[in-house]
């Protein structure tokens, strides 16, 4: 490490500054005469050259180095914040010849930073640094003095360093380095043998090191930068609390379900130093080391008031989902290093407590928070400076505790849909509701003699009636909504929804394709289950029990892949929360599913198959006896991760074609070279007339909107990507071949289902396939020889391509049918017929819409 350069692998904590190396250098010579070669040093140090660069003066005379060190130092730590290793400053000074208490140097420097963000950030962060009366000053731009001292370079300066080694230069370093390399690699030369001809080795490490950007200075914004110190000094305040309660909001109307008191246990509403969330904590006293808390992230706050209310200041909120609930251990041991005492501090929960489990799912999305009468209260200025948007001051909104998630009233509605006197379809709809949110428990229970009466006449009916009405009521897409809790107007409000879905089209005509069915979907988040839209997925062996199959889905609160989160132990909470389900069972309705299997994309997706046991042809079906039916798996039982993968192509989403019989299917051998490499993994060959059964068959199961574009004497497409029995690959069109006759080789068979033998096609190859290059391909193809600027160049053409998108509307068209995008609402066909007509983006008369980018859109509660 060279004089004048610290680095340090600091965790982003605190204040959200990135952990760049911190370049520190006083100038400190003998005599003024001396300035020229200290910054001539500064000037031809090339790793100093690419950095940003903060000048200082007014540094008084008579101020040691070591002090000025020390407040340097104290300035660095407070910036990092408290238990963080930051970066310790290397002072390069050059002493003066007779130094004496008044004059000790010459009171002006620089400082380095590797990024603006980082200067930035210490300007903001630190307060005047004062000796005695006198304040240093920073400034971006570089002191007349100190240009006047670096324009030249004096050639009697011998400057000595007292705090480390001179610096050395990038050149000399790159000097002695080459220098050091040559002579090992001619003596490595010298004592090798004679070896084969040169062959293209990986090597992985071909990327140089990124250089810093060169940018130009600019004076900075004066406006934004009291702004921005402004919302820092907001950053990680602590305002204490009073009350903590969740509830349900209907317009302005709040009923509080869950209520803890914070005064004893005191509690605290604290802005995050991420500027991305806020956090509710609770407790941590000597006598209870573990600190519940609520972490909420700022894109997620939909409403934001505050207000009074019986006196005392209150903030509210409603959230787009659920928060984050977690416990930490404030008496956990600590390193004092900062980024690994952090690493998995706290754990994630489902609920704060057993009295907020039971309302935990149905009433997170709804705040109040109450502050102590001690402790200020946000203001709308806090809210906004934090990134909150404007709230709503004094809003029109009643509090009262009308307990519509009481232990009975789940009770009583968990005892109606999972009593097993209602069809499943309609009670799947019942529990959907009630476990979405969409209708308290009083509400569902007011609306059930209607429920009944239409189920008695129709079970499609009644389950197509709520339905609809869920989607009514909830989501984005929802036109009605009630103004409080009184149970009449939702028993108008479904009375009139029930007449006018009778007469619209039933749910069974909307044509789908018979290769498919209705399969309900489960959605298990961190704090609820939800009951979703239903989804097509394959699976045909047993009809008439399709019910008995579900897709259950293991996300985030956003709908999204749990991720990672480095202050959370998000491995105990999964094997906890997740591993509840897929050891025991799901519990709908009045039924139990239990884990069948994944396929290969739903495994990606965190999602599975659970299966409810029923009895078919006289036997029990389970998801042991399905998996037991569906092959031989001796050879990869003993490997969880391929016996899950050969397990996952019974539940891949495929078309069933045809049958086949054992004298229909052949094995043939592999194609090689001579040095036994294959050239025919996974491929094998199909007869002319069996493809065309094949994709006779398919046309056939092809739901009415889209045979019409395809007719019965077509060619049949020339590949297949086939599933049958254990066996799975791709076939192409061999016309030699007579008969229905298809070849299998043994690279395509992965594990023995002998007595099965329907042929299943994953996708007909109608038209071309583009190949997509990934990062293991791109390593394979360079270590093979491939030049480095093949790649360039493609990635340079599909940049170029993407550019084009966004500017022109015949470019965003071919954008999103290359990766299959909008194909349901026909946007790309939109798209060019616009551009066939002269439109385009930017044009004179044309206007485009561009959402604000707000935080928070306060248009009332919701």
């Amino acid at each position: 490490m060279n004089s004048g350069e610290a680095t340090g692998g600091m965790a982003d904590e605190g204040i959200g500054l990135s952990a760049q190396p911190i370049r520190w250098l006083l100038i400190v010579p003998r005599s003024t005469s001396n300035l020229n070669s200290c910054f001539g040093h500064l000037h031809w140090n090339e790793s100093i050259y690419d950095m940003h660069t903060l000048y200082f003066r007014n540094l008084p005379l008579n101020v040691a180095r070591s002090a000025f060190r020390d407040a340097v130092e104290k300035f660095v730590v407070n910036m990092y914040g408290e238990g963080v290793d930051a970066p310790k400053p290397i002072i390069d000074m050059v002493i003066l010849d007779r130094p004496t208490s008044e004059k000790k140097h010459v009171g002006f420097g620089a400082i380095q930073f590797a990024d603006e963000k980082t200067m930035e950030m210490f300007i903001l962060k630190t307060e005047p640094m004062m000796f005695g009366q006198e304040a240093v000053v920073f400034s971006r731009e570089q002191p007349p003095n100190l240009q006047a001292s670096s324009s030249g370079q004096s050639a009697n300066a011998t400057p000595a360093s007292t705090s480390g080694p001179q610096p050395t230069s990038s050149k000399d370093r790159r000097s002695q380095s080459s220098k050091s390399t040559s002579t090992q690699a001619s003596k490595k030369r010298d004592n090798a043998q004679p070896s084969a001809p040169n062959r293209p080795v990986m090597n992985l490490n071909r990327v140089k090191h990124p250089q810093f950007e060169k940018r130009e200075v600019r004076l900075p914004n004066i406006k934004y930068l009291r702004k921005l110190h402004h919302r820092l000094s907001i950053i990680g305040q602590h305002l204490r609390l009073e009350t903590l309660e969740f509830g349900v909001l209907r317009n302005w109307n709040f009923s509080v379900e869950y209520s803890r008191p914070l005064v004893d246990e005191t509690g605290y509403f604290i802005f995050e130093d991420d500027e991305k969330s806020l956090r509710i904590s609770i407790g941590g006293s000597h006598q209870d080391s573990t600190q519940p808390s609520v972490a909420i992230a700022i894109q997620t706050i939909n409403y934001v008031a505050l207000g009074t209310d019986a006196g005392k200041k209150y903030m509210f909120l409603a959230l787009a989902q659920n928060p984050h609930f977690e416990l930490g251990d404030i008496s956990r041991p600590t390193t004092g290093v900062g980024k690994f005492d952090v690493r998995r501090s706290r754990n994630r929960l489902s609920a704060l407590d057993e009295r907020h489990e039971r309302v935990a799912p149905y009433t997170s999305r709804w705040i109040k928070l109450t502050f102590h009468e001690d402790s200020i209260a946000p203001t709308a200025e806090m809210c906004q400076m934090a990134g909150l948007g404007e709230p709503a001051m004094d809003p029109p909104l009643s509090f009262g505790k009308l307990d519509m998630y009481s232990a009975h009233n789940i009770a009583v509605v968990e005892k109606w849909f999972q009593g097993g006197s209602l069809d499943f379809e309609v009670a799947f709809q019942i529990e959907a509701l009630f476990r979405n949110g969409a209708l308290v428990p009083t509400e569902l229970l007011a609306i059930k003699p209607i429920v009944e009466k239409l189920a008695k006449k129709s079970k499609d009916q009644a389950a197509d009636a709520l339905r609809t009405f869920r989607a009514e009521i909830q989501g984005a897409g929802a036109r009605k909504s009630f103004n409080d809790f009184e149970d009449k107007n939702v028993v108008e409000e479904f009375e009139v929804h029930v007449r006018k879905s009778a007469e619209s089209m039933p749910w069974e005509k909307i044509g789908i394709s018979k290769a498919s069915f209705m399969c309900y979907h489960v959605k298990i988040t961190p704090t609820a289950v939800h009951l979703n839209e239903q989804s097509n997925r394959v699976i045909r062996r047993y009809p008439g029990y399709e019910t008995h199959f579900i897709r259950v889905a293991f996300t985030d609160e956003a709908d999204g892949r749990a991720r990672f989160e480095y202050e959370v132990d998000t491995m105990a909470f999964t094997q906890k929360r997740v591993g509840k389900f897929l050891k025991n069972a799901i519990r709908l309705c009045d039924r139990e599913y239990e884990l069948l299997g994944y396929s290969q994309s739903g495994f990606r997706e965190n999602a599975c198959f659970f299966v409810a046991p029923f009895e078919w042809k006289d036997e029990i079906i389970n998801g042991e006896y399905i998996r037991y039916s569906l092959g031989n798996f001796d050879k990869v039982i003993d490997c969880p991760a391929r016996y899950g993968a050969r397990m996952s192509q019974a539940f891949s989403s495929t078309s069933q074609s045809t049958m086949l019989q054992e004298s229909e299917i052949r094995h043939i051998m592999e194609l090689k070279n001579r040095r036994d490499e294959m050239f025919s993994d996974g491929c094998g060959t199909i007869s002319r007339e069996l493809a065309k059964d094949v994709w006779k068959s398919m046309l056939q199961h092809l739901p009415p909107s889209r045979q019409g574009f395809h007719h019965e004497n077509e060619l049949p497409p020339p590949a297949f990507q086939i599933r049958i029995g254990g066996s799975k690959g791709m076939v192409r069109l061999d016309p030699k071949l007579e008969g229905r006759v298809l070849c299998l080789r043994p690279s395509m068979t992965k594990f023995e289902a002998e007595h099965d033998l329907s042929l299943e096609i994953a996708r007909a190859f109608v038209t071309y396939s583009p190949c997509f290059l990934n990062r293991p391909l791109v390593v394979l193809l360079w270590s093979g020889g491939v030049e480095d600027d093949v790649f360039l160049n493609l990635m340079k053409d599909n940049l170029a391509e993407t550019m084009s998108g966004m500017t022109t509307l015949g470019g965003a068209a071919k954008l999103l049918i290359a990766n299959r995008l909008g194909v349901p609402f026909q946007i790309a066909s939109t798209l060019n017929r616009l551009s066939r007509l002269k439109i385009e983006l930017g044009q004179d008369g044309v206007r485009t819409s561009e959402r604000p980018q707000t935080q928070v859109q306060n248009q009332g509660p919701r």
